[in-house]
């Protein structure tokens, strides 16, 4: 957890090559939903080791709201951006990730003032099975 939101001037120090090296906090309460959660899908997976999360359904990507983001100063929207393993190496570059972030900004019929997008590396990553990139956007309050 972080006691403290963080600012966008700290999240705009990170893109997509370079991404932080250290864990990001979260809220208490968003931290303790988040860890309920994790339990509850550590437990299916226990009885069923070949259960996948079905983010993506028949698309190669799907872009949505992070139920558990990290803790920011209002005005900052945290999304992920969910990948198909198969096809996530055709848009593992900065700029296939921007196209799908302006495409989500049209069909959402919202505009983010600025915004800056990574993937965690791989030891910070919660859900390592399933490639997802982190975006987070200014958005006018």
């Amino acid at each position: 957890t972080t006691t403290m939101a963080y600012p966008w001037s700290f999240l705009k120090q990170f893109n997509f090559t370079h991404p932080p090296t250290i864990v990001l906090g979260r809220s208490e309460e968003v931290l303790d939903k988040y860890q309920k959660h994790s339990a509850e899908i550590k437990k299916k997976e226990a009885l069923n080791p070949i259960l996948k999360i079905a983010t993506v359904k028949d698309n190669d990507y799907y872009m949505t709201k992070n139920n558990f983001p990290y803790y920011f100063e209002d005005g900052i929207a945290h999304y992920v951006i969910w990948f198909r393993l198969e096809t996530f190496q055709d848009y593992n570059n900065p700029t296939a990730v921007s196209k799908i972030i302006n495409e989500f900004q049209e069909e959402k019929t919202i505009q983010f003032t600025d915004y800056t997008f990574f993937q965690n590396i791989e030891r910070l990553r919660s859900v390592p099975g399933i490639p997802h990139i982190h975006v987070f956007a200014k958005v006018s309050t």
